[in-house]
């Protein structure tokens, strides 16, 4: 989806640079909410100003591969259904059959019923999907096997939850079905289908309610239009030694099937996602080098601390670097030679999006690696011109999303003990004791006194009830403890994760590390 929305943007703006020379207009649609049917997308613009958003045509980029233009899509119809009967003890099966049983009798009735039902394919759909270079195409496009079944009814079980335990007989079980319906088969033919056969497993009680938004009935354009000789003619001067791509049918659904609904053709040719792939190796693995070289465009959702390795590849191999991470000293150091190569270093700015949304009441907060990362590094924006700094120590504003109260007091007490420094230190290792590797970072003893005594050395607190709370949260960590640590991978708050209270870890605040409530907001 992302590539074919690359590649929709970029053909918009080929046009848009040459529309002098063009008739007529254009529309680029970039929406969400497909996968939830389209209610506050693609539905909603056509239901809400179908003049504006009409036309004469209908481009989908959907991953559909440069073989294939696909003009039709099969309806789907989503059941939600429960199946109740009477309850016992497992050995009594005399008095029950059981809820999971029955269902499981029903579902192998209702999969094999629909799946034999007729299909009024129309004429000229049945006679092009017969052509052996179609099926061809549809095998080789979307696997082998799915010529048998994408002009019939399929039927797929994709939740089931039913029984307490494994000595009981079940009184109630919930599945929901997928049922996959061809061009020519409506849902009524299924569901009066289906009632007839609900009867036969009484007195058992079975339910069945249609999922509305996730229900849509089967949609087609027509087969062979102007539009895809042109998409045809276009395939091959771009691929001159392969096969122009054949018109098929999609096994799964997209937003065309709104434009279909409101009587526009619509069509699919996209990328192929044989040309998509997965790879894996660590930051510091030398396939990393050729990996970021190859591309135009380096796209890094690694942890900060490793960005600046990843900037000095793609300086090395020429290579745009855009990154979710905020920016820090690391990446400003290597300015000049990103500049020397001529790329774009781009890093995220602005707000947070998940709080920028929501008021503070509906902020609920966890403990994530790069949330507490974040604290390291002040807050930086442009204020007329001019850059305005706002350090980690100041009482009100705090760099990054919101936290309980005294939890950038906390960190900030780690950051000092050297808990959040980027790279090994030689304090830190295996088989000690925390209150021992604490005493090694400048702590005047391994007593808890002599602990307490370094972190108020190193921390200045604003008051006695803020020191407080933070000696008691370094306490709740396990800092202080005769526990012997587990030593992980520098950085050295990769350790952490290994006391009594991960700190990294979702959930919810003790009672030292927030002010009256104790759940994280």
């Amino acid at each position: 989806m992302k590539s074919g929305t690359a590649s929709l943007i970029i053909a918009y703006a080929c046009l848009y640079e040459r529309r002098h020379l063009l008739s007529g207009s254009v529309a680029l649609c970039a929406v969400a909410d497909e996968e939830t049917g389209g209610k506050w997308g693609t539905k909603y613009l056509i239901e809400q100003d179908k003049h504006r958003w009409d036309g004469d045509l209908m481009l989908c980029a959907e991953p559909g591969g440069l073989e294939t233009i696909r003009f039709a899509e099969k309806g789907t119809l989503r059941l939600a259904c429960t199946v109740k009967t009477k309850g016992a003890l497992g050995p009594y099966l005399y008095l029950s059959k059981g809820a999971i049983r029955t269902t499981s009798a029903f579902i192998n009735e209702v999969t094999k019923s629909v799946e034999a039902l007729p299909v009024d394919l129309p004429v000229e759909m049945e006679r092009h999907l017969e052509k052996p270079e179609v099926k061809r195409a549809i095998d080789q496009s979307i696997g082998p096997g799915t010529t048998t079944i994408i002009a019939r009814p399929t039927v797929n079980v994709g939740t089931i939850k039913g029984g307490l335990k494994v000595n009981m007989i079940p009184e109630t079980c919930i599945f929901e079905l997928d049922i996959r319906l061809p061009v020519g088969m409506r849902e009524d033919t299924v569901l009066d289908l289906i009632d007839t056969i609900i009867p036969q497993y009484e007195p058992a009680s079975i339910t069945i309610k249609k999922q509305a938004a996730a229900s849509n009935p089967f949609n087609y354009s027509e087969i062979n239009p102007p539009i895809v000789g042109h998409l045809k003619d276009n395939a091959k001067s771009l691929r001159p030694d392969a096969d122009a791509p054949i018109p098929i049918p999609s096994m799964g659904g997209s937003d065309c099937k709104h434009y279909r609904y409101a009587d526009f053709p619509a069509y699919i040719f996209g990328c192929s996602p044989a040309t998509t792939k997965a790879v894996s190796f660590g930051v510091a693995s030398p396939e990393l080098d050729n990996h970021v070289a190859e591309h135009d465009l380096d796209i890094s959702l690694v942890p900060f601390v490793r960005h600046a390795a990843i900037v000095q590849l793609a300086i090395k191999g020429k290579t745009n670097f855009v990154t979710i991470g905020y920016d820090f000293p690391a990446i400003h150091e290597l300015e000049y030679q990103a500049k020397t190569a001529r790329i774009t270093v781009l890093n995220e700015v602005g707000v947070d999006p998940p709080y920028a949304i929501k008021t503070i009441g509906e902020v609920h907060e966890k403990y994530e690696s790069g949330a507490l990362l974040s604290q390291l590094n002040s807050t930086t924006f442009l204020q007329d011109g001019k850059v305005i700094e706002i350090s980690i120590e100041e009482h009100t504003i705090i760099r990054g999303p919101l936290r309980c109260d005294g939890n950038p007091a906390l960190v900030k007490a780690l950051i000092n003990l050297g808990w959040f420094d980027t790279g090994p230190r030689d304090w830190l290792k295996e088989g000690k004791n925390w209150s021992r590797i604490q005493h090694l970072t400048g702590a005047v003893s391994t007593a808890e006194v002599g602990l307490l005594t370094t972190v108020d050395e190193l921390r200045g607190f604003r008051s006695p009830e803020a020191r407080s709370k933070i000696l008691v949260g370094l306490k709740w960590t396990g800092l202080f403890s005769d526990e012997i640590t587990a030593v992980c991978d520098p950085p050295p708050r990769h350790s952490l994760r290994s006391t009594g209270q991960a700190i990294e870890n979702p959930g919810r605040c003790t009672s030292s590390l927030s002010s009256g409530s104790t759940e994280r907001k």
